[in-house]
């Protein structure tokens, strides 16, 4: 087995809507989420155990004003027995759903924000919300 070792846990709760949010690396989704996913979004668990990726600060400055804002939504379907171990053994099948968003900063608002050290602060997503006048869409996996 793996043997135990300190570690560090990250939360937030930056806004009553999203709640208490826990970080997820990138690392403990790798095989599971498409690479090209885990490149461009930051991963947080909810506490009703969904998973909600943002798209990083990295993207967003990598691809400024080219990029449609979205978030993903990952639902976790839990089967087989529960992992009393502690080291992520149980079984589970997720959905992926990538939601359209948009700001809900008005544009001046959103020009004051601009600057990458208030982004840190205020977390990425907390001004998010969804943009219905563009479609939802589900990752299908054709393995299973």
């Amino acid at each position: 087995g793996i043997p135990p070792a300190y570690s560090l846990v990250i939360k937030r709760n930056i806004t009553r809507s999203l709640g208490l949010q826990t970080f997820l690396p990138s690392e403990f989704l790798r095989g599971i989420v498409p690479q090209a996913l885990l490149d461009k979004y930051v991963f947080w668990q909810n506490a009703d155990e969904t998973i909600s990726g943002y798209i990083s600060n990295q993207y967003r400055q990598a691809h400024k004003g080219s990029i449609s804002l979205d978030q993903l939504h990952i639902v976790l379907k839990k089967g087989g027995s529960s992992d009393d171990s502690g080291y992520c053994t149980s079984m589970a099948s997720g959905v992926i759903t990538r939601i359209p968003v948009k700001s809900s900063l008005s544009k001046q608002a959103s020009l004051r924000r601009s600057n990458d050290e208030i982004d840190h602060m205020l977390g990425i997503g907390a001004d998010e919300v969804e943009d219905f006048k563009r479609p939802r869409h589900k990752l299908l996996s054709l393995q299973y």
